[in-house]
């Protein structure tokens, strides 16, 4: 069998068009994949920024709890 007897009913610019349909597809999941890179990123930053304020948050009130005259660091200096 010939290549012109493989090829004889194809329309080559069809063939063109989904080749190129198919690089837009895998180029918008490219994208996406790249948006959730990004989004993962920064919800693990934000996650750290709250753990830390919330560990810095419970070390205040345990101190408060151990130490509860401590009102000096609080006074103002006139």
């Amino acid at each position: 069998m010939t290549l012109d007897e493989l090829v004889r009913g194809i329309d080559v610019q069809d063939v063109r068009d989904r080749d190129l349909t198919g690089e837009r597809v895998a180029s918008i999941y490219l994208d996406l994949e790249k948006g959730k890179a990004f989004c993962r990123k920064v919800l693990a930053v934000l996650g750290c920024i709250a753990l830390c304020l919330a560990a810095a948050s419970a070390a205040a009130w345990c101190a408060h709890l151990i130490w509860p005259d401590l009102n000096w660091l609080w006074q103002r200096s006139v």
